[in-house]
């Protein structure tokens, strides 16, 4: 008896053979999709972790190899910060913040492994006793608990005005160190009161003056959405600044870099013996390390700005003395997010561990 055939000359079992080819070529042509778009995620999410490693590095590498730059005065100490004026007034002088960044003592602080409020802790986890000053943040802004918080101070790489020549134009309300050169007299200013140029009987003194721009920052890892992975809002891990203002007294808005830096950690090499050789390392200096070092060894922990359901991050990244495992954290989705730690050596520009 032969088999019944459809209207398309094809008997039954023919057209289930072919349906069940047809299914199968499907369900692989499915599956090299599905594969082609999880290794083409991979590979966008690896690009952007190591896009965000490299800015992130050689931007804090060139800060902190920077740190201490005050435009040829060797000496912080003979800076008058005091003279510090916009329009005859003193600026925010009750602003803690503010003087943290004018404290040109030292070309840089380190806050150790803060908390989300800026108190520092060791390797431990034991509270210092040290915090970033509250008032360099609104309540809104917390930052990443466990990573470092750092303040460069220095001036810009170029002058603005020079032997009273104006290279680059004086901004009203910005800061600047002045150089008087033949008297030595280095001092602060900000806005009109370091500009001496339409100033008849300052003449010989503009003559002799350079002007750097001062720009000091306070930089740190800021955390939003903290611990959130529900209903396509997740964490989100930022580097970024705080400045002085450009545009009138006390300090700029929180300026953010970029996206996906979750951890920076600075380890120092200090010189104890003044013979121009690293001898100890720490990641907790005290003012008087501070004054010895002469490397920052940079670890970022960068991290991609996605979770990936299939992907589990079961690794522990080692920054500095610190270790960081993301499965167990308590944040429940961050071992489904890519990371790679980037790091490198900067030899600091520190005159005083240069003189001992």
């Amino acid at each position: 008896m032969r088999s019944p055939r459809t209207t398309a000359g094809l008997t039954l079992i023919e057209l289930m053979v072919s349906l069940a080819i047809g299914s199968a070529l499907m369900l692989a042509g499915a599956t090299l999709f599905l594969n082609s778009r999880q290794s083409y995620v991979q590979d966008e999410q690896a690009a952007y972790v190591q896009e965000v490693g490299r800015y992130s590095l050689r931007f804090l590498s060139r800060e902190l190899g920077m740190s201490g730059f005050f435009g040829g005065v060797q000496q912080a100490d003979l800076i008058e910060v005091e003279r510090t004026l916009l329009n005859g007034a003193e600026l925010t002088p009750n602003s803690s913040c503010y003087h943290l960044l004018l404290d040109v003592l030292s070309g840089l602080t380190h806050y150790n492994n803060v908390n989300s409020s800026g108190a520092e802790r060791d390797a431990t986890g034991s509270a210092t006793g040290r915090a970033v000053p509250n008032d360099c943040f609104g309540e809104s802004v917390s930052l990443l608990s466990g990573s470092d918080v750092l303040v460069v101070r220095r001036v810009k790489d170029s002058l603005t005005v020079s032997q009273g020549s104006e290279l680059h134009s004086i901004e009203s309300a910005a800061t600047y160190l002045s150089v008087l050169r033949y008297n030595e007299r280095f001092a602060l200013f900000t806005g009109a009161a370091a500009d001496l140029s339409t100033d008849d009987e300052s003449a010989d003194l503009w003559n002799s003056t350079d002007l750097w721009e001062y720009t000091p920052q306070l930089l740190f890892v800021r955390v939003q959405n903290e611990g959130v992975c529900a209903d396509g809002v997740t964490e989100t891990v930022e580097l970024c600044r705080l400045r002085l203002n450009q545009s009138g007294s006390g300090l700029a808005p929180i300026q953010c870099l970029v996206e996906g830096v979750e951890r920076i950690d600075v380890v120092y090499g200090l010189d104890l013996d003044g013979d121009q050789t690293i001898d100890s390392y720490t990641s907790v200096p005290s003012e008087d390390d501070m004054t010895r070092a002469l490397s920052a060894r940079v670890s970022i922990l960068a991290r991609s700005d996605q979770t990936d359901a299939r992907y589990s991050d079961d690794k522990t990244y080692t920054l500095g003395e610190n270790s960081f495992t993301p499965s167990k954290d308590h944040n429940s989705c961050n071992d489904r997010i890519r990371r790679s730690v980037f790091g490198s050596t900067v030899m600091l520009r520190n005159m005083e561990a240069l003189r001992l």
